[in-house]
């Protein structure tokens, strides 16, 4: 539907006979010359006020401009995504027993991680992270990876309930 606009749609629904309902917090009844009111949501303000000021600015149709770059980022993130699965399962084991004792709760092979690509080492970061539910930042993804890549004895960070990430070897 990022191809398709309003016009498009209601021309559609039209021609199949189909009702809508238009939303009044989209500010259509606003004249296009005026800014929106900010108690409208961000989502209508942008449609309204801000890409048609990027439209004017470039001199061209920047929605579908940005439709296909968005369609092209969702090609890269599902191929990312497709190789992370794939290191995820050789590069993170479960700990064992004794480890599991001490709240261990991953284990990665960080010699193999550092040989990885920054795209695919850092969404792995995330995606274990993730799976163990514990809440992060990019920052702390950013030190993770430090730990990985740039070791020199520094501690490991720190994340939510008293979790932290440690390099031994």
């Amino acid at each position: 539907f990022l191809d398709l606009d309003r016009k498009d749609t209601t021309a559609i629904c039209r021609q199949q006979r189909i009702d809508w309902w238009d939303d009044p917090t989209n500010g259509d009844d606003q004249p296009a010359d005026c800014t929106l009111p900010e108690t409208l949501p961000l989502r209508s303000r942008i449609r309204h006020d801000l890409l048609p000021a990027l439209d004017r600015f470039a001199g061209r149709d920047m929605v579908r401009r940005l439709a296909l770059g968005a369609d092209m980022a969702r090609l890269d993130q599902d191929y990312l995504d497709s190789q992370v699965d794939g290191l995820y399962q050789r590069l993170v084991v479960s700990p064992n027993s004794g480890q599991k004792a001490k709240g261990v709760l991953a284990c990665l092979d960080a010699r193999g991680l550092a040989d990885c690509h920054p795209a695919l080492r850092t969404r792995l970061l995330a995606q274990v992270l993730t799976k163990l539910g514990i809440r992060f930042t990019a920052v702390q993804v950013r030190a993770l990876d430090d730990l990985v890549c740039r070791w020199h004895g520094q501690q490991g960070p720190r994340f939510p309930s008293s979790h932290t990430a440690i390099r031994k070897g």
